[in-house]
């Protein structure tokens, strides 16, 4: 028998055992598990991110994409950049933002606007500030190459900004105008998003950085294609601001000023940015419309008993009377009590500075005006918390450290009457009219000459003419009464959905919009359409590469029945702008009107490439199928219609056309009804659903339906009625 070692026996009994060996295994097993778990699946993450890339999976993650295009490199807007913030369904679109060399001149000054739907202009996108910024600089320097590129995006906030300002400092700029803060609260990440939700700064940018990969991407699109084909879930698709109205945020809510503080930040690294990089930032103020946009919402402090609160309400409604007997003086003495009450009541405040301004008391009447915005408790406009950070923050910088703050909220009151914005500069809550847009762009202008940014480029001789007036700069840009008429009806549009049908007074202010509108309408004719023709073909002399300004003509080419002009200018619009979808559908539609079905599918097919949640497309292309006699591939399109959005009665009404034609009147009527289920007095259905009627012999029916579609103001053959009549007698 071996013999025992009894001196290790009795370490290992006392535990004192040699710890070297195990040391080493620990250590080795420490090794393994790190690589198993952490470097293995980062090795096997980053070669499938690198295998997206290469076989050019999904969608480009950065604003602006290279491309040849007229002969040259250009940047050119990524029309899928939305894709990266928002759900697609609901990614808002482009404008015209510009495009740009992707070898920039030696005599080029190159500026970068950054914002929301206010800088991008919104309905006014062809007027906006940067554009009017544009001539205006074009005119004082005309030996200097301007390049201004609006970045401007509907419901962003400065999170996404901040994003674009780290690109777009790759493009030689020379010049950053931040004009951003409308949607800190109801953007990306703010309180009352219903987008996605905040949180702490690393993770916000942590998310940032992980939406612009591929596999992000990937995963993303298996998600989508799950809900939609497993759970025949329903994309949401973007309905403007009343998808807020549920996301109301009181003035006391604590995240208010986290997202200040956010907001803040981001300003912040977005000017360290720029002066890291050489570039010249001008951080602006933003307007807003406080004295004719009453509050969205109002919500009583949390704290109010129920007594309270009945006090409070029988107070406001005798104000809310006296108030409307003219007696401005009691009315605003009974609403005193009322705020001593609950003081934080939106519409109160209003009321009350609408009784002190009726009375002239202006400075109180701005008071309480700016309360109700800032208690406003559908945060669409920026608070007075947030022009306070700005100013607090680059009132005093220097010129030399290439930031500049440009008051331009100040500037906007000092040309106000009584010094109040209001409905002379804005036509809704934050959207400026034409001559808000003007100012801004003069504020900015005279800013930019005042500090000499322009001097240093070789040939920055200043022109011996006046200023670019507002006639002139409208003039450039094309501006004509069609403008006037089509940019009124789109603000009629807007204002005439919810959250703006819950405002105070909104019925008398849209009555005289569209009063303005009929006037506008009654002189529209073809010698009006020609003068409109020609002002923009002289623009077009002056800006040749001004995208909105060609659009604007070959849609009113279109409108004058002039296709083959319409078509030639989408072209041109196509080779300056590839991929834009918009383009895209109206070449297809152009296309499909010229008889040339095949060339309006492929357009069409590329517009539902670049944006596929959009229904009416689908619809479109539907039609020019059913015109072929290709029921099956226009059956399927209409069904997609409605699968993207079911209350579509037009495509439901498409849809039992089609089966009409191949004879199936069962499923016609079907298509019919469900029609008439969402709009009860769509004409064409009860015509459509008539016709079916009759072919299967169900001639009261069909006769009940036509008289319908007679009184809804759809014309029906009398020859045709006749015979049915005689039908029934039989």
């Amino acid at each position: 028998m071996e013999k025992r070692n009894d001196k290790a026996f009795t370490k290992r009994r006392k535990g004192e055992t040699n710890s070297r060996a195990p040391t080493k295994v620990n250590a080795k097993r420490t090794a393994q598990y790190f690589i198993t778990i952490i470097v293995i699946p980062l090795i096997l993450f980053f070669l499938l991110e690198g295998l997206l890339t290469v076989v050019n999976y999904g969608y480009p993650a950065t604003f602006f994409i290279k491309k040849k295009c007229e002969g040259q490199y250009q940047y050119v807007p990524n029309h899928k950049i939305g894709w990266r913030y928002f759900p697609k369904p609901v990614a808002p679109r482009l404008h015209f933002p510009g495009h740009f060399p992707a070898i920039k001149g030696d005599n080029t000054y190159r500026i970068f606007v950054f914002g929301e739907s206010a800088v991008q202009g919104d309905v006014l996108g062809n007027f906006s500030f940067p554009s009017m910024l544009d001539e205006m600089l074009k005119a004082q320097y005309p030996g200097i190459h301007f390049e201004i590129i609006n970045t401007g995006m509907v419901a962003i906030s400065s999170w996404t900004v901040l994003q674009f300002v780290k690109e777009m400092v790759t493009y030689q700029p020379d010049l950053f105008i931040l004009y951003c803060g409308n949607n800190e609260i109801v953007g990306p990440y703010g309180p009352g998003t219903i987008f996605a939700s905040l949180g702490s700064r690393t993770f916000v940018k942590f998310q940032m950085w992980a939406r612009s990969l591929k596999i992000t991407q990937l995963l993303k699109s298996v998600r989508e294609h799950i809900q939609q084909r497993l759970f025949k879930k329903t994309p949401v698709l973007w309905k403007g601001m009343e998808m807020f109205l549920e996301k109301q945020i009181p003035v006391d809510d604590d995240s208010l000023p986290v997202a200040i503080g956010n907001f803040r930040q981001n300003i912040k690294e977005m000017v360290e940015i720029g002066k890291d990089h050489g570039v010249k930032v001008m951080v602006c103020t933003v307007g807003s419309n406080v004295k004719d946009s009453p509050p969205f919402s109002s919500m009583h402090r949390a704290n109010l008993s129920n007594r309270e609160l009945r006090s409070w309400e029988s107070l406001y409604q005798e104000g809310v009377s006296l108030e409307g007997q003219g007696l401005f003086s009691k009315a605003i003495e009974t609403y005193h009590k009322a705020e001593k009450i609950d003081a934080a009541y939106a519409e109160l405040n209003f009321r009350m500075a609408d009784g002190y301004y009726h009375l002239g008391n202006y400075t109180k009447a701005k008071e309480y005006y700016i309360k109700a915005r800032d208690n406003d408790t559908l945060r669409f406009r920026p608070s007075s918390a947030m022009y306070q950070v700005i100013k607090q923050d680059y009132e005093r910088q220097p010129i030399e450290n290439f930031t500049q703050l440009v008051d331009i909220e100040r500037s906007f009151a000092e040309a106000s009457p009584e010094g109040i914005p209001g409905e002379n500069l804005f036509y809704d809550h934050v959207h400026l009219t034409i001559d808000g847009h003007y100012l801004a762009a003069s504020i900015i202008f005279d800013a930019i000459i005042h500090n000499g940014w322009i001097s240093n480029v070789s040939t920055a001789e200043t022109s011996k003419g006046s200023t670019c007036s507002k006639t002139e700069c409208l003039k450039r840009l094309g501006y004509t009464k069609t403008d006037e008429y089509k940019l009124l009806n789109k603000i009629i549009k807007v204002l005439s959905r919810p959250p703006f049908t819950n405002q105070l007074n909104h019925e008398t202010y849209l009555r005289n919009l569209k009063l303005q509108y009929e006037n506008y309408a009654q002189g529209r004719n073809k010698e009006f359409m020609d003068k409109t023709v020609a002002a923009y073909k002289e623009a077009l002399l002056l800006n040749p590469h001004n995208e909105g300004l060609r659009l604007r003509l070959a849609s009113t080419y279109k409108q004058m029945g002039q296709y083959e002009q319409a078509r030639d200018h989408y072209l041109k619009l196509l080779k300056m702008n590839p991929d834009k979808p918009q383009i895209l559908h109206l070449l297809a539609k152009v296309y499909s009107t010229l008889g040339k079905s095949e060339k309006a599918i492929e357009y069409y097919q590329e517009a539902i490439k670049n944006r596929p949640y959009n229904p009416a497309w689908y619809n479109d292309r539907g039609l020019v199928y059913l015109k072929k006699g290709d029921y099956d591939k226009a059956i399927s399109d209409f069904n997609q219609a409605v699968s993207i959005e079911p209350n579509y009665a037009v495509a439901c009404n498409n849809r039992g056309t089609v089966y009409f034609k191949k004879g199936d009147y069962d499923k016609a009527i079907a298509g019919y009804n469900q029609a008439l289920s969402i709009s009860s007095n769509y004409a064409a259905a009860y015509n459509n659903r008539g016709l079916a009627y009759s072919k299967k012999g169900e001639y009261d029916k069909a006769w009940e339906d036509f008289n319908k579609a007679q009184r809804l103001g759809h014309p029906v053959d009398p020859a045709f009625l006749k015979n049915l009549r005689r039908n029934m007698e039989k």
